[in-house]
């Protein structure tokens, strides 16, 4: 049976994630096809042997490797999915500050969609919603304004 190995350093942590954020674009590819997984292993592969001839401390093959990455972005998601929830709650009880360590704040860097989520352009708060004068006559009192909506911009006018 198989002596366990130490736990992972903080060292080996900031080694392995400044790895995955150098094959970034090969390992968080969504892509699942037989020439993505390929290209996917082949950067396991050399993710792992730069960490093991970097590290130094202990050898770990790209199961652990890809474990560990897999379970701090995990961790990561969680953290930022609690704070998400407590930001869209109703108060009460004393502010929570949050506290990202560098290995989160390197991971918000290489899954950042996946942890924030995406931008829509048209996803209007109400304070944006408000109308913005464009136009105005003062002959015939007609006020035009340009309206935010979901299909895009439309204009509204207003007879004083």
């Amino acid at each position: 049976m198989a002596k366990r190995v130490s736990n992972f350093s903080k060292t080996e942590e900031k080694v392995l994630l400044d790895l995955v954020y150098k094959y970034k674009d090969y390992l968080e590819c969504k892509k699942t096809d037989m020439t993505n997984n390929k290209m996917k292993w082949d950067a396991w592969m050399k993710l792992a042997k730069e960490f093991n001839s970097v590290s130094g401390e202990t050898v770990r093959d790209v199961k652990v490797l890809k474990n560990k990455y897999e379970n701090l972005k995990k961790r990561t998601k969680q953290k930022f999915a609690e704070l998400k929830r407590y930001s869209s709650g109703t108060g009460g009880g004393l502010a929570k500050t949050p506290i990202f360590t560098d290995s989160e704040e390197v991971l918000q860097d290489i899954i950042g969609p996946q942890i924030t989520g995406l931008l829509f352009s048209y996803d209007y708060d109400s304070s944006e919603r408000k109308m913005q004068e464009v136009s105005a006559s003062k002959a015939l009192d007609i006020y035009v304004y340009l309206l935010p909506s979901t299909s895009g911009m439309y204009i509204h006018f207003t007879y004083v």
